[in-house]
């Protein structure tokens, strides 16, 4: 996946992958990119119970910005069916 922000770097503080918690809103697992970063590569190992929450649809990013530091936008991960 590529991601290619239309906020400034230095207005975006972190991007987060977050676990789907009782309601919409769950817990920041790992956070993907900090402060300033407007592009950013990588990867995350996930444990078991990650692993079963994205196969279920129940991990999603969000990005936290200057203007929005509750989270700006917000996207769930599926995984494509085979």
């Amino acid at each position: 996946m590529i991601w290619r922000p239309v906020v400034a770097a230095e207005n975006v503080f972190a991007v987060g992958l977050h676990r789907i918690g009782d309601g919409e809103d769950g817990p920041m697992v790992f956070r993907l990119s900090g402060l300033g970063v407007a592009a950013a590569s990588g990867q995350v190992t996930l444990g078991h119970s990650h692993r079963e929450a994205l196969m279920n649809g129940r991990l999603y990013l969000r990005v936290y910005t200057r203007d929005h530091p509750a989270g700006a936008a917000r996207g769930r991960l599926l995984i494509p069916s085979r």
